[in-house]
């Protein structure tokens, strides 16, 4: 009995379909793996029909079908069905070899086998082993020719995807290969760094550059291109204001152009790898001379007017101008300075410069008077001293307060109706503001024979004009209330004509006088100046011995107080001082403190001044000289700073070695004082070249008087009214130089 008729005839039918064959001319389409990257085991490739291929008979093929007896009879025999298994996909055999092994590597297989190994991801120990066999024979750090150098270059571009050699100088780097140390870079004007083509070509051709250059190391002489290295701010600054260095003829002597960015403290060299190399290491050498020393000032020096002297401009300017480098923190005194081997005397007038810069701004504040009544109106008249004032001067503006008629460039003799007509014992009250400077403190067990003197000097008088000043006109009233700070100058013009006109006073011997005055520095502690005057004997002994030079006079100064007198009708000014000191020359007989002081001196001058002449070069900057404990002492009684902030003690010695400033002159000729006869009092005059601190030029023209000491004794009526008469006499023939040398310049 037929259980399932419709279904075995279903079966049959799909058995029947799916045994037959498609015929050839059917196309069969290539099949493929959606992963392409798997093994060639698992892919299928094309594979066409082979018209060629042996085939079995239809009744021989193995198809792994078998034969089903049915209960139903077909053409008088039992009925058969054949049950096949669904057609599996078709597969490509690999493995099949035949005898010639040259016949199956010609196959599509097998060249598909070799693809696989090809197109496989090496691994990056294949890579780097790959890129470092390609520097062979080459060792890090040898030399290549331009040809060879482009041959390895084009090796790795052609041989390695940007992947491979990104990843390999990242190891490099990971691995703490030095690719900095040389801080080469090739430049875009390199004739072998030239990268036509696409960017992409360009930036894998960079990396093989990279690889060749700082990974291996490999040096190409001839090359151009760039270098950087950074300098300490001290060497920068040394390097560049050196007097016999420059970095631009260095380089220009090398072939290489060089930019030096000074607040970067960076170096730049532009040019042949080697002549780069080479300066940089006189670069480096130059710096190996570098010296240091402490500056020695006092950190109580100015108390709290450390910002108002040492600003980044003035030290800046120490720098430029000295060729060295000031250490220096805000709100605090420098304390290193630093300088090349051979600029030792650059160094020293440094130090000397940030010393007369304290001594400068410490001076006591100065009165001002003028004979022009207080109501009376006069002009303000801008001024420019240019290299006639100090550094510090020569930052700010100035006027000079005249009348206009002073401005006049055309009469020869001024009109001074006012100064005809003022007060006859003005000087008077000019000679109290003088007097009127008294011990701060005084000592009972110092009784020093001190001494007064007032110098009436030449000059111009000028007030600092401030940004917002406006006035044209101005009252001494109104001048006196705006507390102006003001400076003096001595630039006085055509001063010679004024000279040719008196009488030379004749020496007791033939040689020139000389003064010279020699200030403490800061670091010293409370010490005066001394003022010294001697002459040179050229007929005596030599050099070394002991009477080459012969002091004439020798005192220290303890206490200065000047008042600025104006003269709005003249062209000039005048500047009374009043000087308190001991005449140690005198004094020298009684004590032989001061003969060991005096004896220092000499020994101090002796190099300057020679016996068969006057030196033409400069004054060493700073000297040792032994002060007596006692002239300390006085020195103490006169200044406002107590010991305890100088760091001053007490000393059981009777003298003290002290160091000394000479003036900054540019030669010892300088010092020289030329005396002339102005009525019955002798006219000193001084012209000497300073700088760059202080003026440039500067023409001394002075006459002084004595006076008694304020602290000596009572004065009497009858003394003091013989002091007022001939303080008058001083004060008029004062006045009368300053109108004469103003109009002097007009005689033709």
């Amino acid at each position: 009995m037929l259980r399932h008729p419709l279904r075995s005839d279903l079966r049959l039918l799909r058995v029947q379909s799916l045994c037959r064959r498609p015929s050839l001319s059917t196309p069969i389409l290539p099949r493929y793996l959606s992963d392409w990257k798997s093994g060639p085991a698992q892919r299928y490739a094309f594979d066409k029909p082979n018209p060629y291929r042996k085939r079995a008979p239809r009744g021989q093929q193995k198809d792994g079908g078998s034969k089903v007896t049915l209960d139903v009879n077909s053409l008088g025999q039992p009925g058969q069905i054949v049950v096949v298994p669904g057609r599996g996909r078709r597969r490509l055999h690999r493995n099949r070899r035949d005898s010639s092994s040259n016949k199956d590597r010609s196959t599509i297989s097998s060249m598909l086998d070799d693809l696989d190994e090809e197109n496989s991801d090496p691994t990056a120990e294949t890579i780097q082993k790959g890129i470092d066999a390609s520097r062979e024979p080459h060792q890090p750090g040898d030399t290549l020719a331009i040809g060879e150098f482009k041959a390895l270059r084009s090796k790795l571009t052609s041989s390695f995807t940007y992947r491979q050699l990104s990843e390999y100088v990242s190891d490099q780097q990971g691995n703490d290969v030095d690719l900095k140390e040389t801080n080469w870079a090739w430049g875009p004007s390199d004739e072998i760094s030239e990268f036509p083509g696409p960017k992409a070509h360009q930036g894998k051709t960079r990396l093989a550059e990279r690889i060749v250059r700082n990974c291996w190391q490999l040096v190409v002489p001839a090359e151009r291109g760039q270098m950087d290295f950074h300098l300490k701010p001290e060497f920068m600054s040394l390097l560049l204001h050196a007097e016999h260095f420059s970095f631009h003829e260095l380089a220009s002597l090398h072939g290489c152009t060089i930019d030096v960015t000074r607040s970067a403290g960076r170096v730049t060299l532009f040019g042949k790898r080697n002549a780069c190399e080479s300066v940089r290491e006189i670069i480096y050498d130059a710096t190996a001379r570098t010296r240091e020393e402490d500056v020695g000032i006092n950190p109580y020096a100015l108390e709290d007017g450390i910002n108002l002297v040492f600003t980044p401009d003035f030290l800046d300017w120490i720098n430029t101008t000295y060729g060295v480098f000031v250490e220096h923190k805000a709100y605090r005194t420098p304390e290193k300075i630093f300088y090349l081997a051979e600029n030792k005397m650059g160094a020293d007038n440094a130090r000397r410069a940030l010393n007369l810069a304290i001594t400068n701004s410490t001076l006591s504040s100065t009165h001002f008077s003028t004979y022009l009544p207080a109501s009376e109106i006069a002009s303000v008249y801008s001024y420019i001293p240019e290299e006639n004032a100090s550094w510090f001067d020569r930052q700010k503006s100035w006027f000079r307060w005249a009348m206009s008629s002073s401005q006049s460039a055309q009469a020869k003799n001024l009109d001074t109706p006012f100064f005809d007509k003022h007060q006859t014992r003005l000087s008077d009250e000019l000679l109290k503001l003088l007097r009127d400077t008294a011990p701060l403190k005084s000592d009972p067990q110092v009784k020093p024979n001190l001494q007064d003197s007032v110098t009436a000097e030449v000059g111009r008088c000028l007030f600092m004009q401030k940004s917002s000043f406006e006035e044209t006109t101005m009252s001494p009233a109104q001048l006196g209330r705006l507390s102006l700070p003001r400076t003096f100058t001595n630039d006085i013009p055509l001063i010679s004509k004024f000279l040719d006109s008196l009488s030379t006073v004749s020496q007791k011997n033939e040689s020139e006088p000389y003064r010279i005055r020699l200030t403490p520095t800061a670091d010293a502690g409370t010490f005066p100046e001394l003022e010294i005057e001697l002459t040179t004997n050229s007929r005596n002994g030599t050099q070394n011995s002991d009477d080459a030079l012969e002091i004439q006079s020798a005192k220290a100064i303890f206490a200065t107080n000047s008042v600025d007198y104006l003269l709005p009708e003249n062209g000039l000014d005048l500047r009374f001082t009043r000087t308190i000191f001991q005449d140690l020359l005198h004094e020298s007989a009684h004590s032989s403190d001061l003969q060991i002081m005096l004896q220092s001196i000499k020994q101090s001058l002796r190099g300057s001044f020679l016996a068969d002449g006057v030196s033409c070069g400069p004054f060493s900057p700073f000297c040792s000289i032994s002060i007596p404990s006692g002239i300390q002492k006085v020195a103490r009684s006169y200044h406002k700073a107590t010991p305890s902030k100088l760091h001053e003690s007490e000393t059981s010695e009777s003298n003290i070695i002290v160091e000394y400033m000479f003036p900054p002159l540019s030669e010892v000729r300088g010092t020289a004082v030329q005396t002339y006869e102005f009525g019955d009092r002798q006219l000193k005059y001084r012209h000497y070249e300073s700088g760059p601190l202080l003026a440039a030029r500067s023409n001394e023209v002075s006459i002084t008087t004595q006076i008694p000491h304020a602290d000596s004794t009572l004065e009497s009526d009858q003394a003091q009214e013989l002091l007022h008469h001939d303080f008058h006499s001083f004060y008029n023939t004062a006045c009368d130089m300053a109108f004469k040398i103003h109009g002097s310049r007009y005689v033709d």
